[in-house]
């Protein structure tokens, strides 16, 4: 190929990109302008919404650290207890029906801790927006599970129900 049709053919593409450039302006516009709009409420987010979370954020930080503080300290549980207490009241402040369900502790008094999940299911089918019933969800950990794993997790469950009915006491 000689200098002269190399020269055409770069002349041809420029034309091309030119002739396409200027069928999508339009698209190209539309586009620019979307970006322009995104970053101009990105901007408005960072400077007016999140200097609001980031004081609650921060505010919580200093909380744990104090928590964290405490424990390292050696400071009696007591305080931890205290903070619990204070949280569970929060959120029973926050919603009609809340049940502090031990869970953990539900699932190694059945007799593993992996159990817990199964425990909280166990409380949540008594609740009455639940969309299966117990006996539903026995019979779904009966096809789910066999042997020592089935007896484990039916006790569990049965254990978190009965702690659901007492209002989240073991």
């Amino acid at each position: 190929m000689d200098h002269r049709e190399e020269y055409e053919q770069e002349i041809d593409l420029k034309d091309l990109m030119f002739h396409v450039l200027y069928r999508w302006r339009p698209v190209l516009l539309v586009a620019v302008l979307a970006c322009a709009l995104a970053a101009g409420y990105a901007a408005l987010y960072n400077g007016l919404v999140l200097p609001g979370r980031r004081a609650g954020v921060q505010a919580q930080l200093e909380e744990q650290g104090r928590l964290l503080e405490a424990l390292e300290e050696g400071q009696p549980a007591d305080a931890l207890q205290k903070r619990l207490e204070e949280l569970q009241a929060e959120i029973e402040q926050l919603s009609s029906v809340a049940l502090a369900i031990p869970a953990a502790d539900i699932a190694m008094e059945a007799g593993d801790s992996r159990a817990a999940n199964i425990a909280l299911l166990g409380a949540f089918s008594q609740l009455s927006a639940a969309p299966l019933s117990g006996e539903d969800l026995e019979k779904i950990l009966a096809q789910r599970f066999k042997g020592t794993v089935l007896e484990l997790n039916q006790k569990a469950f049965a254990m978190g129900r009965e702690a659901a009915k007492k209002g989240g006491a073991v």
